[in-house]
């Protein structure tokens, strides 16, 4: 931050203070950004009613990694509605503990005509050195429930080949931004973030940093009343 000087002094009275004043904003402003954990919020939807036709033993999967090893991301997925179907009652959750790279959830899921749910993701994901990474497959588990084995993801035109929704934080192409891919159906994705305000205490601690400097001004212009009126 530059501040100006006057004849090689720090410059005094109302000039100092417009001066401390933008300095708080400036200080107020960068701390609000760094503390503000960015909250997005989805909505999904895809067409399951041809997956529907192929009997199987089927899991949603929810993937996060942590592409920075600290706990920064949290991610929700609850309001299920599986048209028909059936799986988790919901909410899951899954949260970084800035010891683990990966975190998971499989449930059983039995198709029905659509597939829907709602996500919501909190973080502060630097991006170094990778983004935070939140996936979203389907899982066909095969004929024995109990062993990973044999689970394979079911395909799509995703780059890795598999895989409904990616959506990297904190850098990438798209941050915060989801990625559909097509199979037997693309994901519908929309956004119902709201926009994200400033914590509480970084507000609170500004209105406590300004006050001591009204008070200043105050007395300034007392003394120069005084001194009018001598």
């Amino acid at each position: 931050m530059s501040v100006s000087k006057m004849d090689g002094r720090w410059c005094g009275g109302g000039n100092g203070i417009r001066m401390a004043i933008a300095g708080w904003l400036t200080a107020v402003g960068l701390a609000t950004h760094a503390a503000r954990a960015e909250l997005i919020e989805y909505s999904v939807n895809m067409n399951t009613s041809a997956l529907a036709a192929v009997p199987g033993n089927y899991a949603l999967w929810f993937m996060l990694t942590d592409g920075d090893g600290i706990a920064n991301t949290s991610v929700m997925i609850d309001n299920f509605k599986f048209g028909g179907g059936a799986g988790p009652a919901g909410p899951i959750t899954l949260s970084e503990d800035g010891v683990n790279f990966f975190f998971d959830s499989v449930d059983p899921f039995t198709p029905g005509g659509t597939l829907g749910f709602d996500l919501h993701v909190t973080s502060t994901a630097t991006g170094l050195p990778t983004p935070d990474l939140f996936s979203f497959s389907i899982l066909d588990l095969g004929a024995d429930l109990l062993d990973p084995i044999d689970d394979v993801e079911l395909p799509s035109d995703s780059p890795f080949g598999v895989g409904f929704v990616d959506m990297e934080l904190g850098g990438g192409l798209t941050p915060g931004v989801p990625v559909t891919y097509e199979s037997f159906g693309a994901p519908l994705v929309t956004d119902t973030s709201a926009v994200p305000m400033p914590l509480p205490g970084v507000a609170l601690a500004g209105l406590a940093l300004l006050a001591p400097l009204g008070l200043a001004r105050g007395r300034q212009r007392g003394r120069a009343a005084a001194a009018a009126a001598v």
